[in-house]
């Protein structure tokens, strides 16, 4: 899967040498996505990672589109705030593959921008403003299923929204849960579930208590083992995985003829030369580059 963050403002490439000469980070732009797809054509799923206060329209609009015709399956999460053209982006994805976590933070509003001159010149950039606005309602409303009335209401309002807001009228599919201690927490629940089934037993044999209680703790404590049983399986793969990486590691490091000293090149039976201890670092490094992008 191919990961891109999109955690810079939405703009232009000609703007680019503006952000450069204040100092700031490089824009997310329509070049930027376009030489990502180019640098990896054989990424079918791509994953978009926001953190994004908006940015220019027409460019949004622009990268929108290459997304969607791109071919590629698209999955889109919100890292925390979501603002604008931002919110477009993450609408590129199905339904059921835009993510949020739970403190995330959203902002939709107006098209929003400015002009001087006459007043034919104001009113012709008022109504490129208000096209630009219903192409981005018909976004909203195509891609969410909420009704489009509601959506223009909810961009004049200005408001910050929360994950369970956008879970609600269908901008994301699901709030991220948290999963620390995950297996620590299955452990426990299961113990507690043990020690309660073991009592409603011995207290069932002197107070006759209902068989279907029973029967219910007895379902509860089959699905939490079977959850935590794939849990510790989980936890083992990744450990062999690991452990294989370190083997293959320790493995290429002994290949490195570095004690302090490099070795002077030596002519080999083919007429080439030994790699002195540098190049051979530098071939470690690079194989293990190799394995990594597997």
């Amino acid at each position: 899967m191919l990961e891109i963050k999109l955690h810079e403002v939405i703009d232009k490439e000609r703007n680019a040498w503006i952000y450069k000469w204040i100092g700031a980070n490089h824009p997310f732009t329509l070049k930027t996505l376009q030489q990502l797809l180019n640098d990896n054509p054989d990424e079918h799923d791509i994953k978009l990672q926001i953190h994004c206060d908006g940015g220019n329209v027409l460019e949004g609009l622009a990268i929108y589109d290459c997304l969607r015709t791109s071919g590629r399956n698209i999955y889109c999460n919100v890292e925390g705030s979501c603002h604008s053209m931002a919110i477009v982006l993450l609408l590129a994805a199905p339904k059921n593959q835009r993510t949020a976590n739970p403190n995330a933070q959203f902002l939709i509003h107006e098209v929003q921008g400015g002009v001087s001159g006459s007043t034919t010149a104001v009113e012709r950039y008022a109504e490129g403003m208000r096209d630009l606005q219903e192409r981005i309602l018909d976004i909203y409303a195509d891609r969410t299923g909420a009704d489009r009335a509601e959506l223009s209401a909810a961009m004049q309002e200005e408001k910050m929204r929360d994950s369970k807001y956008m879970l609600e009228h269908g901008f994301i599919g699901a709030i991220n849960e948290y999963n620390t201690n995950q297996i620590g927490n299955k452990m426990n629940l299961l113990e507690s579930l043990k020690n309660l089934l073991n009592k409603a037993e011995t207290e069932g044999v002197q107070n006759a208590a209902p068989s279907e209680e029973l029967d219910a703790l007895r379902n509860q404590l089959d699905t939490l083992t079977a959850e935590r049983d794939q849990l510790q399986n989980a936890v083992s793969e990744r450990d062999n995985t690991i452990a294989e990486r370190d083997a293959e590691i320790v493995n290429l490091k002994g290949q490195i003829h570095s004690n302090g000293t490099a070795p002077a090149r030596q002519q080999m039976p083919n007429g080439g030369e030994q790699q002195s201890a540098e190049e051979q670092k530098q071939a470690v490094r690079d194989a293990l580059n190799a394995q990594k992008k597997k």
